[in-house]
């Protein structure tokens, strides 16, 4: 199971970066909870359900002109997703973005039921008990 739990999480990554948002919900849960790291001001700390994660969606990407997650490393802990991730954006101001972040996502019954993002690597390997 835990193979396709990688595959489900690399395919909301993919829709991410192509801008398809009803792909991206797809992944989710109807009832998930996305939990923002922090690294960005002016949003709330957690979002539920469809409804909150097209609500998270269409405000976060409002300000970028582009935005793309680059993913690094993808670490399988069964029900648990976690990838690092380079975040790089171009706002529609024209500056540039480009930050190490990560997501811990839990997987159940084939969709995503939590997604949980940090600002840096570190935060999400030791949130997870991989930090050395």
């Amino acid at each position: 199971m835990s193979q396709e739990n990688v595959e489900l999480v690399r395919t909301a990554f993919a829709a991410w970066n192509r801008g398809d948002l009803d792909a991206w919900l797809e992944t989710f849960h109807p009832q998930a909870e996305w939990h923002t790291s922090g690294a960005f001001l002016g949003f709330e700390t957690a979002y539920y359900g469809h409804d909150g994660l097209r609500s998270f969606w269409q405000q976060f990407r409002t300000g970028w002109e582009e935005i793309f997650l680059d993913v690094q490393e993808v670490i399988d802990r069964g029900e648990q997703v976690i990838v690092l991730f380079r975040f790089r954006a171009t706002g529609r101001d024209g500056i540039q973005v480009q930050r190490p972040q990560a997501i811990c996502d839990t997987v159940r019954d084939g969709r995503v039921v939590r997604a949980e993002n940090f600002a840096g690597w570190d935060q999400a390997l030791e949130a997870v008990g991989l930090s050395e």
